[in-house]
């Protein structure tokens, strides 16, 4: 894919901050609000989110590790103990540049904007709910979302109005 240069506004539309992103073909790149004000550090609102089912996965875990670093109170909630201890021992499940060092910076100096958590039941208080889920493929690569179905099911008694739910 090519480059491409995004522009990022606010609600108000002037523009906040230029970023170069990854792009296929000429189609142009969006980013939603909630994304926007979560990458851009100049005067965003500061919210309560959620990465969760598999948050301390290769997807989840980097997110929120940025959204933390960002400002934002982010809960990690995933169903997996083991992950969530391997991660409070300050070892990441992948390999990212930079990776381990802000792992280290959101379990020390930003641990009161970031915690790790089996309890779904946090996502109550979370403005901005994430889902990050591995959604496995059959042999002809249509997606089986089954996964994404009973994640959303064991959120359902936690969520209320005016939250935002990604898939």
């Amino acid at each position: 894919g090519s480059a491409s240069s995004l522009t990022i506004s606010s609600p108000g539309g002037s523009p906040r901050k230029r970023l170069r992103i990854a792009a296929s073909g000429d189609a142009p790149a969006t980013v939603p609000p909630i994304a926007a004000a979560a990458i851009s550090d100049e005067g965003a609102a500061r919210l309560n989110v959620a990465v969760v089912i598999e948050g301390a996965c290769r997807v989840g875990l980097p997110l929120a590790l940025v959204l933390a670093e960002r400002g934002h109170r982010v809960r990690v909630v995933d169903r997996d103990a083991k992950a969530l201890d391997s991660v409070r021992s300050g070892s990441l499940p992948f390999l990212d540049e930079g990776g381990p060092q802000l792992l280290a910076r959101c379990l020390g100096e930003l641990s009161t904007r970031f915690s790790l958590t089996s309890d779904v039941s946090v996502v109550r208080a979370c403005d901005v709910i994430i889902v990050t889920v591995g959604t496995p493929v059959d042999e002809h690569l249509n997606p089986n979302f089954a996964v994404v179905e009973e994640g959303v099911r064991a959120l359902r008694p936690f969520l209320r109005d005016g939250q935002t739910l990604l898939l």
